[in-house]
């Protein structure tokens, strides 16, 4: 935690989840957070997550280059 009382998150090294996909927590329980859950993804073409559920949770996504295909 800094001197001014804010808690400073460093990208973590990439996690390997599935294949064809490069997670990076930046905040979540792997690298401190308790209450927040938030990565960055590079996908391969046609990788991504499969079809799931977080029921109780909000989301937000943001595509930065590309195209995504979400159900709600």
């Amino acid at each position: 935690m800094s001197s001014s009382g804010l808690r400073v998150v460093e990208r973590a090294d990439p996690v390997g989840w599935r294949r064809g996909t490069t997670t990076y927590m930046h905040a979540g329980e792997a690298v401190g957070a308790e209450q927040l859950c938030v990565f960055e993804q590079l996908h391969e073409p046609g990788a991504g997550a499969p079809p799931h559920r977080h029921p109780g949770l909000e989301e937000a996504v943001t595509v930065l280059a590309g195209k995504a295909r979400f159900e709600v």
